[in-house]
C-alpha cells in the first residue's frame, strides 16, 4: 500500500502524480525489485546511472539515491501514455529515522 499525491506544474497542463511504496524484491535471492503496473503490459527501462541525493546543508551526507525510468508498453501504441519515472530510495539511516518518527506521530495520535 502507498500514498498518492498529485501536483500541477507550474501552470501547465501536465499532473505529476507522486506513488510512496515499500519496494519489493522479484524474489529473495534476486537483487532487482519488482516494478509492475497494472497487467503487466510492459516493462521500466532504467535511462540513467543510480545517482546519489546529498543533503542541502551538508553536500557529504547522502540522504539516498535516484534513477530515471520510461515505462515500454508491449501494447499495439507504443506511444500512447509515455510515462516517466524518478525512483527515489532513502538510505537505511534516514528510513530508521523516519520510522521512529512516524511511530511517534502515531502514538501520540493515539
Amino acid at each position: 500500500m502507498g500514498l498518492i499525491a498529485e501536483e500541477k506544474d507550474d501552470g501547465d497542463t501536465n499532473i505529476f502524480r507522486y506513488f510512496i511504496s515499500p519496494r519489493h524484491k522479484k524474489n529473495k535471492s534476486n537483487k532487482r525489485f519488482c516494478r509492475v503496473v497494472g497487467k503487466n503490459l510492459g516493462t521500466w527501462k532504467q535511462q540513467d546511472k543510480r545517482k546519489w541525493v546529498r543533503s542541502k546543508q551538508s553536500n557529504l551526507l547522502n540522504m539516498g539515491r535516484k534513477k530515471s525510468f520510461n515505462y515500454d508498453t508491449k501494447m499495439c501504441c507504443p506511444d500512447d501514455g509515455k510515462w516517466h519515472m524518478k525512483e527515489y530510495v532513502f538510505c537505511e539511516a534516514i528510513l530508521r529515522k523516519l520510522k521512529t518518527l512516524i511511530l511517534e506521530i502515531i502514538v501520540f495520535m493515539h
